[in-house]
């Protein structure tokens, strides 16, 4: 199995920033002030809606094959909720991972502008519970969503995914919210943690 290329498992932080377990000096540096509740192993950041996690360095964030991987405890499953995202505005993004209404929901733009690596899965969250989600992304391939390491959807997609200069965003989401509006903050609420890309 490969190393990932970024690996935030939250323990050692105190408010401050986020270093990079997978060797590759990536740190996640928070918008705000982030409180930190027991989790699986350790700690977690309690996400509130409004502060953040940003990685800055935008060279480890394009590849042609891409795995996502985090667990997540939401508040609430009705609405749409940013986990991690290449997209810190309104526009085309390689990558974003979500839930919405309790499934789990990818989403990515070809260089032809279409949304076509979009899905969300059916609703396989279980509230008041840990999560594991992961998606893999394969360029001109296509994606495969799990939740809980159990196959969840999957979708065969032919255009190239497009680049942007955007950074990597974590509990960030431009869009979304409880009634998954455009204009209203998709910021998460609740727990992440274990936050790794491949």
């Amino acid at each position: 199995l490969q190393d990932p290329v970024l690996a935030l498992y939250f323990d050692e932080s105190a408010g401050g920033n986020v270093s990079d377990q997978s060797g590759h000096n990536f740190a996640a540096v928070p918008t705000g002030t982030i409180e930190y509740e027991s989790s699986l192993s350790g700690k977690a950041p309690r996400f509130d809606g409004s502060a953040y996690f940003i990685v800055r360095d935008r060279q480890m964030l394009k590849f042609p094959r891409i795995t996502l991987a985090a667990w997540v405890w939401p508040d609430q499953i009705k609405g749409r909720w940013g986990v991690m995202a290449k997209r810190s505005r309104g526009a085309a993004a390689p990558y974003v991972l979500a839930l919405r209404d309790g499934g789990i929901s990818f989403e990515a733009t070809d260089t032809e502008g279409k949304w076509s690596y979009n899905m969300t899965t059916k609703p396989v969250i279980v509230p008041g519970a840990w999560n594991h989600i992961a998606v893999t992304c394969e360029e001109g391939v296509g994606i495969r969503v799990y939740c809980n390491g159990q196959l969840a959807g999957e979708k065969q997609v032919t255009g190239k995914l497009v680049e942007t200069d955007d950074i990597l965003t974590i509990g960030y989401e431009n869009w979304g919210g409880p009634e998954s509006k455009a204009g209203e903050s998709g910021n998460f609420r609740g727990l992440i943690d274990e936050v790794r890309i491949w």
